[in-house]
């Protein structure tokens, strides 16, 4: 039988590996770690909610990076499911057990399990109210666009939370952050303002509300005011955060002074390294390589080579693939919102490059591809959009929001009857998918 501390020092090993994203790792001692558990392995000391949790953490996020690297999560969710059910058993009550629970059924995308253990875990107190919100946000982070069908459900248990702890302040700055997210950011607004108008704030979530506020004015495009929140927040504040460093890039960047965004992106992101909040340091690389491509549209700077000298030295740094990934599309989110189509091209020249040749594959390249056609669509270069469609079409067949928008590239080419027969299957005669009854019944279900 282990001791104690051997099985504390594998789950740590393990908890390095998920810190770093290496996922590709082998995850088999993690595995026998959890055979261990099951079979009486574990000595009694080491029996308590709180190690169990942690287990089971580890056991969720390497999953989450699996999939995310389009690989099956299933063999490290089913095992965090088992050990958590079994510990519930001996610690009904236990919260650090039950949110782990909650958060393992959104990373399965049991949405309805999901609400019902939150629920029950707000309904326990304040503190564990808080504790529940804050998980919360962060499996949203981590969960990035597969939570997206399940933000209004969060929205309902801050709602609980609020009705049985009226006017807690930072159960409010979490709902307005929930409210940004869901781009609802004149909501988002009114609660941050609403916040700030309370006395006897605790300085932290004074300095969360000044942000959230600053933040959602820019969104707004209310720039002075968000500029002069920013300075309230930044005068409040000893040692700037790295998101405070990097909401400001962003209303640099929604003025368009994008050189000016960059620097801040690039203090936000030494900030992030010294404090270790991966959070902060996703938004910081974000504006990083936003920033740099909309400068190269501007034509205010050569944007292109510092984005792929920041990408190149984060690789060098051990940053994954999956996440540089997750990384160029957000970006190219941001680019295509805000029209920027010349630097969204070039993100995806990036993109399909040789330099990620071997590791863009599936689902990912599916959308790369789509991307490009997409922006020499919208930049009128209609002959290269076709060619590029013809090539991605051979390599994924029976990809309908391909197929859709080739359909809007003749439509916009006033091509009216073709763009009809790509709309309606009838184009399939002439380049069938791979099993075209199928691909016309889900064309017919897309529409």
């Amino acid at each position: 039988m282990e001791s104690a501390s051997e099985v504390l020092a594998r789950i740590e090993a393990a908890e390095q590996t998920v810190a770093q994203k290496a996922f590709d790792k082998d995850g088999s001692d993690l595995i026998d770690l959890v055979k261990s558990l099951q079979g009486g392995g574990w000595p009694q000391d080491a029996l308590t909610p709180a190690t169990i949790a942690r287990l089971a953490i580890v056991l969720r996020r390497w999953g989450n990076g699996l999939r995310d690297d389009e690989k099956n999560p299933e063999p490290l969710f089913k095992p965090a499911g088992e050990v958590l059910q079994e510990a519930i058993q001996s610690w009904p009550n236990d919260t650090s057990l039950l949110i782990e629970l909650g958060a393992l059924f959104y990373a399965t995308a049991e949405y309805q399990s999901a609400f019902d253990v939150f629920a029950k875990v707000i309904k326990k107190g304040l503190a564990e109210a808080i504790t529940a919100a804050k998980v919360l946000r962060r499996i949203r982070f981590e969960l990035g666009d597969r939570i997206v069908a399940a933000q209004d459900q969060q929205a309902q248990l801050l709602d609980q939370a609020d009705k049985l702890y009226p006017d807690n302040v930072t159960l409010l700055n979490e709902r307005g952050e929930l409210y940004y997210e869901q781009f609802q950011h004149d909501r988002a607004a009114e609660i941050f303002h609403n916040v700030l108008d309370k006395s006897s704030l605790p300085p932290q979530e004074r300095i969360r509300a000044l942000e959230g506020y600053a933040r959602a004015l820019s969104e707004l495009g209310r720039y002075d005011e968000a500029s002069e929140i920013f300075a309230q927040a930044f005068s409040a504040s000893s040692s700037p955060s790295g998101n405070l460093l990097a909401q400001n890039g962003w209303l640099k960047f929604n003025l368009e002074q994008y050189d000016q965004a960059f620097s801040e992106f690039t203090r936000a992101y030494e900030r992030s390294i010294e404090t270790k909040c991966e959070e902060d340091q996703h938004q910081a690389r974000l504006g990083l390589i936003t920033s740099s491509y909309a400068a190269y549209a501007a034509k205010q700077t050569d944007g292109v080579d510092k984005a792929e000298d920041v990408i190149h030295k984060w690789r060098g740094q051990g940053l994954q693939f999956a996440e540089i990934f997750n990384l160029l599309f957000e970006c190219d989110t941001r680019l295509t919102v805000l029209n920027l189509y010349p630097a969204a091209l070039r993100n995806n020249e990036l993109m399909l490059s040789d330099r990620f040749k071997t590791q863009l594959r599936g689902k990912r390249r599916a959308s790369a591809l789509r991307a490009r056609v997409e922006a020499l669509k919208w930049l009128r270069r209609y002959d290269e959009a076709e060619y590029e469609y013809r090539v991605a079409q051979k390599e994924f067949p029976e990809d309908i929001e391909l197929w859709k928008e080739m359909a809007n590239i003749q439509y916009r080419r006033q091509r009216f009857q073709e763009s009809y027969e790509y709309y309606s299957g009838a184009a399939l005669q002439k380049h069938p998918a791979q099993d075209t009854d199928k691909f016309r019944t889900d064309l017919a279900k897309d529409e």
